[in-house]
């Protein structure tokens, strides 16, 4: 009897130790599948992320520069605060990366050389002050050697 029973015992181990195995191999196929989802994730919520500080950086520029007529044409004054609602890091010479372009003009029937909106305007018939702002921003992939620009563009009516 004991032979039998000794028998089925190391039949079971070797059952166990097969399960093992296989288990082991399983996981040895779908974790580098699993890594590369999850680092594709990582790379679309950064890209996400970046696309949206952009844009909202335009909009501090524009909020800025829309509070009166002095601030829009103060130039710096609506750079530096996009970059620093963007807060994006320095490069190596020291400037920050978020390239910002801001603009003031009269938009609307009759006004001479305004500047190009980000979106159409409704026309109130009279030319109105606008600060326009446009951000760029170029990111490096995490995982490749591929670069990604992101743009914003912000239009806003000055306060008069």
């Amino acid at each position: 009897m004991s032979g039998k029973a000794g028998a089925a015992r190391l039949k079971t181990q070797k059952l166990k130790n097969a399960e093992r195995g296989q288990a082991l191999l399983e996981t040895a196929l779908v974790a580098p599948l699993l890594i590369i989802l999850l680092l594709g994730i990582i790379e679309v919520g950064r890209y996400a992320e970046l696309a949206i500080v952009v844009s909202d950086a335009a909009r501090t520029g524009a909020v800025y520069g829309a509070q009166n007529l002095a601030a829009a044409v103060d130039t710096k004054g609506i750079t530096i605060a996009a970059q620093a609602d963007a807060n994006l890091g320095v490069n190596g010479q020291g400037a920050n990366d978020l390239t910002v372009t801001p603009s003031a003009g009269l938009l609307g029937s009759g006004a001479a050389n305004p500047p190009s909106p980000c979106t159409t305007i409704t026309d109130a018939g009279t030319p109105l002050p606008y600060v326009i702002v446009r951000t760029s921003y170029t990111a490096n992939s995490l995982f490749t050697s591929k670069q990604y620009t992101f743009n914003g563009c912000a239009q806003m009516q000055v306060a008069q």
